[in-house]
């Protein structure tokens, strides 16, 4: 009676056991394309763009399954004669500015570079006349 319930079970969770299989590979993630300037320019494009999972990796060298979906993205869509702005633009707008190695300026952006050299200058001011006093009230205690 156990060995009977056992292959019931074995039975009805054996498609579920299918449907979890993770060496499904997608079809242009890891093939080149037969035409070697439409994989030249997809690869130019595959260095430009981070792998969201590795995060230091291209999606070039990163052999994360998310890094294979966009290769397998970006050589579907070369093949489909878009251009590399496109892809790149579809790309930011599906994963995000980060997908990007180089994203685009934006206000915040800029003040992310300009931030520090600003509170810097700000700091001088504040702490130089300060220093200049202090300097004043020594020489009077002679």
């Amino acid at each position: 009676m156990i060995r009977f319930g056992l292959l019931i079970l074995a039975l009805l969770l054996s498609p579920l056991v299918k449907a979890q299989d993770s060496n499904t590979k997608v079809n242009y993630a890891n093939v080149q394309l037969s035409d070697p300037e439409m994989e030249e320019q997809a690869y130019e494009l595959m260095l430009k763009l981070r792998c969201i999972q590795c995060q230091s990796q291209s999606i070039a060298d990163s052999d994360a399954p998310i890094a294979e979906a966009m290769r397998h993205q970006v050589r579907l869509r070369v093949k489909n004669g878009e251009n590399n702005d496109d892809i790149k633009k579809w790309m930011i707008a599906r994963y995000g500015d980060y997908v990007s190695f180089e994203p685009p300026s934006s206000g915040l952006s800029i003040l992310l570079w300009v931030g520090p050299m600003l509170v810097f200058a700000l700091a001088i001011f504040i702490v130089l006349p300060l220093f200049r006093n202090k300097e004043k009230t020594n020489e009077g205690d002679l």
